[in-house]
């Protein structure tokens, strides 16, 4: 009997890498076991059947071949055939190989933005936390089904206080990484393309915005005494008129603008979505951005929000509101983020079309953008009243 640690580049992928495979030949009979892993040909060293440290995860993927090429070998010196091995197959693990991609992402493998990664490494630490709450040791691919599915989604609601945005990035990651793993040949388990195996829909948006009335109080409100106010009210206002999230305002820069046909624009990508949007630049924006000299990264979001709420109670806006089951004047609930929900829903109002308002704040679908809206049936009524169809 001999087995030998291979290169299979007979078929290999689209991005060059081959299949690292252990050639296995005994009483005459031959056969191939993949290792899931696969390289490109520099990467190999054929003559002592190794990854090249040249590889990031050498030191890995070696650990792994050799474990299956000694399985192999004690399965076959103990009397085993090519019938029976892998009957007792070691079940591979969902956690270490969610750990095993966020090495690869660190490594340069995989280009992916910070954002995505913090998605991989909550998601590890939910499931981790989930191990510990029902006595578990590991999680398995092959672990994961509708059973999984339902459980899980109670521990993220029920005990780890997850809302529906959480359970669906939790869920949205959990089907990647199953997917990853198909790909590598690590498990058959297709429980996660079950059509209910999904991200639950998200619920309207019970978050309170602002009425352009309300923006006007807070563009109108003198806080020339109050410097360090004065320049987060005016960040809130460069967020509300360009639709735009808080880690984007606060990178705004002069590069961002442009001219054309004697108009000015602002052209910028997303950090947290990567997708570019394009606005027109009103005479109030460009001044305020003249004012600060485009820097607008002067305090985090935690401190925003606290000042924030001071503002909006000084500009008068403290009608009696109901958010998420607290109850308050309107001021208590603003928080850096009302800006980009404001300007979304007053747009709505105006009857811009969401195709429209997705492209000027960079909504990658517009499904996201219908539950992200907050507008009362009244709120519509209102702008209804005047169509011709009602009059």
């Amino acid at each position: 009997m001999s087995l030998k640690k291979i290169l299979w580049k007979y078929d290999p992928h689209k991005d060059g890498r081959c299949d690292i495979k252990i050639y296995v030949y005994q009483k005459g009979k031959q056969r191939h076991y993949s290792t899931g892993l696969a390289v490109l040909p520099k990467e190999w060293d054929e003559r002592n059947g190794i990854v090249k440290r040249s590889h990031p995860n050498h030191k890995v993927y070696n650990t792994r071949i050799r474990k299956l090429y000694l399985e192999l070998e004690e399965h076959f010196f103990s009397g085993g055939n090519f019938d029976n091995f892998g009957q007792e197959e070691q079940k591979a693990s969902l956690l270490s190989f969610c750990e095993e991609v966020l090495q690869r992402a660190d490594n340069g493998q995989y280009n992916l933005a910070e954002g995505t990664l913090k998605g991989y490494r909550g998601l590890l630490r939910r499931m981790k936390e989930y191990c510990q709450f029902y006595g578990l040791q590991d999680i398995y691919f092959e672990d994961i089904d509708m059973a999984f599915y339902r459980k899980f989604s109670d521990y993220l609601t029920t005990h780890a206080g997850c809302g529906l945005p959480g359970l669906g990035k939790h869920i949205k990651i959990t089907k990647r990484l199953m997917n990853m793993g198909l790909e590598e040949k690590l498990h058959s388990n297709l429980s996660h393309r079950d059509p209910a195996f999904k991200q639950p829909r998200m619920k309207a948006s019970s978050k309170i915005y602002l009425t352009t009335d309300e923006i006007d109080q807070l563009e109108q409100l003198d806080l020339s005494s109050q410097p360090n106010m004065e320049r987060e009210r005016d960040r809130f206002l460069l967020a509300y008129w360009f639709v735009m999230r808080f880690s984007d305002v606060c990178r705004v820069k002069r590069e961002w603008l442009f001219n054309l046909q004697g108009k000015q624009f602002l052209r910028y990508t997303s950090t947290k979505t990567k997708v570019e949007a394009t606005l027109p630049i009103k005479a109030s924006a460009l001044a305020l951005m003249g004012k600060h000299l485009y820097d607008f990264s002067f305090s985090g979001n935690v401190q925003g929000n606290r000042e924030l709420k001071t503002i909006a109670a000084m500009a008068g806006i403290n009608t009696p509101t109901s958010q998420d089951g607290k109850s308050g004047p309107k001021s208590m609930f603003v928080t850096t983020h009302t800006a980009r929900r404001s300007a979304a829903t007053n747009l709505y109002l105006e009857g811009v079309s969401l195709k429209m308002i997705g492209d000027l704040g960079g909504w990658k679908d517009l499904q996201s953008l219908r539950t992200y809206l907050r507008a009362s049936g009244l709120d519509t009524a209102q702008v209804a009243v005047d169509l011709d169809f009602f009059s």
